[in-house]
């Protein structure tokens, strides 16, 4: 039975990347092609697209990396943005008025199925 594909319900672990950031990443390998062995690899693992699908879906990142490649060999520099001073996270979800008893005391948020 073939592996589960990343685009049906029910895959676990599986992550969406664009195609510039696959793009980039064959040029930090220094290899902005794919082969027929490494598109056979693909869709040995999908389980559901052929290698010439992948192929068709692979053209604009094959072409983008190469793109990249060329300005890097060009001398151009890519700089990252800066990460945002607010801090992630941290934000505590409220309580609802309606979890409160008619005293005021919050009850057990065990006991409410929330935590």
């Amino acid at each position: 039975m073939p592996p589960k594909s990343p685009n049906k319900p029910g895959s676990v672990g599986q992550k969406m990347f664009t195609a510039d950031t696959v793009a980039a990443l064959l040029v930090a390998l220094d290899n902005p092609v794919i082969t027929r062995d490494q598109l056979n690899l693909m869709s040995a693992l999908d389980g559901t697209r052929t290698a010439d699908a992948f192929q068709h879906q692979m053209r604009p990142v094959v072409s983008k990396a190469k793109e990249l490649k060329a300005k890097i060999k060009a001398g151009e520099v890519f700089l990252p943005i800066k990460s945002s001073s607010k801090k992630r996270g941290g934000m505590l979800t409220p309580i609802p008025i309606s979890l409160y008893t008619d005293d005021g005391r919050e009850e057990g948020r065990g006991k409410l199925g929330i935590g």
